[in-house]
């Protein structure tokens, strides 16, 4: 999707996927896709509940974090979300693995506060 510094249409999915349907709907923007990650969260086994997160990049300089909470379990539900994200600094408190993966820049100033 990223080729040089142009921003594209991206198109991702937001709602709910299971058993009942499929409920979710297409959302498109324009970004940059920067990164993204996966992170586990199961009980029984490594694998079998997770998060995905991918960030984007937005012309106006902020973020979309698209994240897809799911599971491997009959009857469990993976729920599709699309976060907006004003700053980097917001988008490592947040998400701080998703923006480590995105290898977003933020350095905090101290002298600031």
């Amino acid at each position: 999707m990223l080729q040089g510094n142009k921003f594209e249409t991206v198109t991702v999915k937001v709602g709910v996927l299971s058993d009942a349907g499929d409920f979710r709907k297409a959302k498109r923007f324009k970004g940059k896709h920067l990164g993204g990650v996966r992170t586990y969260e199961g009980a029984r086994s490594r694998d079998d509940r997770g998060v995905d997160y991918d960030v984007y990049l937005r012309p106006d300089g902020t973020y979309l974090v698209h994240i897809i909470r799911w599971s491997r379990w009959q009857g469990e539900t993976d729920i599709y979300e699309l976060v907006s994200v004003s700053t980097a600094k917001d988008l490592y408190n947040q998400f701080p693995a998703a923006a480590n993966a995105a290898n977003v820049e933020y350095v905090e100033d101290l002298d600031a506060e």
